[in-house]
């Protein structure tokens, strides 16, 4: 991939496109929804259902959240496996490139999904082998399913959340607006919580790889991109979701 990918160094999204079933929960026009909450906000989860992640308030002023939803992710050997997903933009971001260059589209987001295994199973290594590969497969196309292209993987390694070994892993992408191309970091962090497993990561602009034909647009995103700020943050937000 072209650019400078310098903002490498040593750190401290599953697959979610598919069909949905009766019973799934998904964002209409009118923004995120829960069809799964008593009137007086708060959620009513089945038993048999996955309750939505929790991320601590704090960490999340300048996010907003824009999908939430519950599905099946797979099913092996009986056993069927819910998420219940809260996907979460930088709409301030977003909204200070469209006023400075007229370029809009999503530049970061967060993650965060609670899975959920039926029948009840305990938790194994083998079975959080089996949840790392399949989530760790399906990253990429989440990362494509909002707009980032050339999704490559770079390898996994441990990560510290609260008091457990999640396994962090590392992707390369880029974003091309159509009139210029960023580098792009994405991760995806996977460990199991309490009998089920949690998954949360994201993805950021790094650098502007080619300039196009709109090198203001090009100057502008230059000198606006914070990739160390960026990865700090994600990071904290994944150590605060339960």
């Amino acid at each position: 991939m072209t650019g400078d990918r310098s903002e490498r160094g040593t750190t401290d999204g599953p697959d979610t496109r598919s069909e949905p079933r009766r019973g799934d929960e998904a964002t209409g026009d009118d923004g995120p929804r829960n069809d799964e909450e008593s009137g007086d906000g708060r959620e009513t989860s089945s038993p048999d259902e996955p309750a939505f992640p929790r991320v601590s308030d704090d960490r999340l002023a300048p996010w907003t959240a824009v999908e939430r939803k519950r599905e099946t992710l797979f099913e092996v050997s009986k056993v069927r496996v819910r998420a219940a997903t809260v996907v979460y933009e930088d709409r301030e971001m977003r909204e200070r490139v469209v006023e400075a260059t007229g370029v809009d589209r999503t530049w970061r987001f967060f993650f965060a999904s609670r899975l959920q295994l039926r029948p009840a199973t305990k938790v194994s290594r083998a079975l959080t082998r089996l949840v790392t590969n399949r989530a760790r497969s399906g990253f990429p196309d989440q990362l494509r399913a909002r707009g980032f292209t050339d999704v490559e993987g770079r390898g996994d390694r441990e990560f510290r959340v609260g008091s457990t070994d999640a396994t962090l892993c590392e992707y390369d992408a880029t974003v091309n607006t159509g009139t210029v191309a960023l580098a792009v970091d994405g991760w995806l962090a996977v460990w199991p919580d309490d009998g089920a497993f949690l998954l949360a990561g994201g993805a950021y602009p790094t650098s502007v790889a080619e300039a196009g034909d709109r090198p203001e647009v090009a100057g502008v995103l230059r000198d606006w991109l914070e990739p160390g700020a960026y990865r700090a943050e994600l990071f904290e937000l994944i150590r605060a979701t339960s």
